[in-house]
This record gives structure tokens, C-alpha cells and sequence, in this order.
């Protein structure tokens, strides 16, 4: 389930697409882009086993 009424199969997701206001829109196999609610995000990126990226440098990091 991605919105409250739409539910997605997993195998037909091509690509995840970030908005600028951090929403995220799901590009499927045959092209239809449909918005994942808010509180559908998190759950659906951890099925997708998509891991977020941190903003802050991470501390145990070496100096390049």
C-alpha cells in the first residue's frame, strides 16, 4: 500500500523519484508515476530495502 487507496506490486516499480519538497512519486514498468502518501513513505522504502542518506558527515570517517 502506497496511498490510501492504491495499493502497488513491489515487482513492477521502476524507480523511486524524490520531489523537491521530499515527497516521493513511484515510476512503475509501464510508465504511470503515482504519489506515495506520507505515511506510506517509510514503510514502503523499507520493503524496497532502500536505505536514506544522512545529511550530517558521518563522525567515524577517516579525513580525505
Amino acid at each position: 500500500r502506497v496511498h490510501r487507496s492504491l495499493i502497488v506490486n513491489l515487482r513492477r516499480v521502476r524507480s523511486l523519484l524524490r520531489t523537491d519538497r521530499g515527497d516521493v512519486r513511484i515510476e512503475l514498468a509501464d510508465g504511470s508515476v503515482l504519489n506515495c502518501g506520507a505515511s506510506y513513505r517509510q514503510p514502503l522504502l523499507a520493503r524496497l530495502g532502500v536505505v536514506r542518506r544522512s545529511r550530517r558527515p558521518r563522525t567515524d570517517a577517516p579525513d580525505a
